[in-house]
């Protein structure tokens, strides 16, 4: 292999990759960068012809309008056309070495002659004038597609791309998500900036963790039940409905998909119904001096309390200590007691993962009969009190059986509580007998 090749009367030097091996010499394989230096005319590059060993070359952003000169490098893995003037996709017929090729900002309106390319691991077409995908059917080991920016109106084509991993078609003209079925290993779908108006078609998507949907014309929060490894989920310049009820938790199972939801850029206060007295908001704190959003409680209507107790954190090396533990202040017990005085929140936890970490709580709470054992003694007593006194059936019904319950139970600190609250007025004389 040459040493440099000739373009115009100037050098260009082949990067050699040096011996695997002491002693011996460099490889006789190399990678050619000819970035930016105004070619026009591949075939015009001296002694390309040449480097039938070479695995890498950068061509982008030149001025080339045709791929040609290209059929003696049939070793070449990485490909970089990209920021030219090309049209067409010809002249790579013999390169069926290829894993990386990437075409994009160029002029290219159809998706062609990739036959043989069957080794292509990475595609890139981005900034093109693609309208309809098609021409992909023999690229089953591609892992990564990068079509974003182009004129697509529809998602199609993509059937036998069952290796897919990422797929990128952001900044496209597309209104509706499917096409996607055979795309079970697809954990990366960028669909941000189109003219989607519903979340459907994406539930054999089992491993997606990213879904990023922003800017598009979505109002409701559905269709994602089975995505259980979603991580993050980007819905800003959507047009979500403020209310997000109990049957989309529990139906679609998205407390764990929520944990990292984005809503940054649309300034949304989310509610969730417990049931008709009890419904979280997450919404502006008006007593703090630095704008954000927290988690509160309304009963009937009316903000009751922030929400200042959420999760008692416990290492597995200590797990063992908790295996006898049959409630929330049992387990507080054990750990770090200044959570229970502090109005902050718990550090490293994001705003959306602790709101949801409230409505899971909440949820199972009112499910539960208000059990008062399934929340810190601190938020239970008072939320079940006020339920009392604004007519909710079952809360009057557990409320004083709750009281006895917690104080028989033994627990100090319970008992400590519940008198020094004055909880144990509401239970009459008989009552506080059976007590002690």
């Amino acid at each position: 292999m040459p040493e440099y090749l000739l373009y115009k009367g100037k050098k260009y030097k082949v990067k050699k990759r040096p011996s695997l091996v002491e002693g011996y010499p460099p490889l006789i394989e190399g990678d050619l960068i000819l970035r930016e230096q105004g070619i026009k005319d591949i075939s015009e590059i001296k002694g390309l012809e040449y480097l039938t060993s070479v695995k890498k070359l950068d061509l982008g952003k030149n001025q080339i309008k045709e791929i040609k000169g290209l059929e003696s490098l049939n070793t070449l893995k990485k490909l970089n056309l990209s920021g030219n003037q090309i049209s067409e996709i010809k002249g790579l017929k013999r390169l069926e070495n290829l894993t990386n090729l990437d075409l994009g900002n160029n002029r290219i309106t159809k998706i062609y002659n990739l036959e043989s390319q069957t080794k292509l691991e990475f595609m890139w077409l981005y900034g093109n004038n693609i309208r309809v995908i098609k021409g992909l059917e023999n690229l089953q080991n591609l892992k990564r597609l990068d079509i974003r920016n182009n004129k697509i109106t529809e998602i199609a084509g993509l059937e036998n791309l069952k290796n897919l991993g990422g797929l990128n078609l952001m900044n496209n003209q597309i209104k509706e998500i499917k096409g996607l079925e055979n795309l079970t290993k697809l954990k990366d779908l960028f669909l941000q900036n189109n003219q989607i108006t519903e979340l459907k078609g994406l539930e054999n998507l089992k491993w997606l963790k990213l879904l990023d949907i922003r800017n598009n014309q979505i109002d409701e929060i559905k269709g994602i039940g089975n995505l259980k490894k979603l991580k993050q989920l980007r819905l800003e310049g959507n047009s979500i409905q403020e209310s997000i009820g109990t049957s989309t938790i529990r139906d679609h199972k998205i407390l764990n998909v929520l944990a990292c939801i984005w809503v940054k850029d649309f300034n949304l206060d989310i509610n969730f119904k417990v049931n008709e007295f009890i419904t979280l908001k997450l919404e502006d704190n008006p007593k703090s001096r630095i704008p954000k959003k927290e988690t509160f409680i309304y009963v009937k209507g009316q903000r009751f309390d922030q929400c200042k107790f959420l999760l008692i954190p416990i290492s597995i090396d200590k797990a063992k200590d908790f295996s006898e533990i049959d409630s929330i202040d049992k387990a507080a017990v054990k750990m770090d007691r200044s959570l229970e005085y502090t109005d902050r929140p718990v550090a490293g936890i994001p705003v959306m993962t602790e709101f949801w970490g409230h409505c899971s709580n909440l949820q199972v709470w009112a499910e539960n009969d208000y059990d008062t054992r399934l929340l810190h003694r601190n938020l239970a007593f008072p939320l079940l009190k006020k339920l009392t006194e604004v007519g909710d059936p079952i809360a009057k019904k557990v409320f004083k059986e709750e009281i006895a319950k917690r104080y028989t139970s033994g627990h100090p600190i319970v008992q400590e509580y519940l008198k020094n609250e004055g909880y144990l007025k509401y239970l009459n004389e008989e009552e506080l007998e059976s007590l002690f």
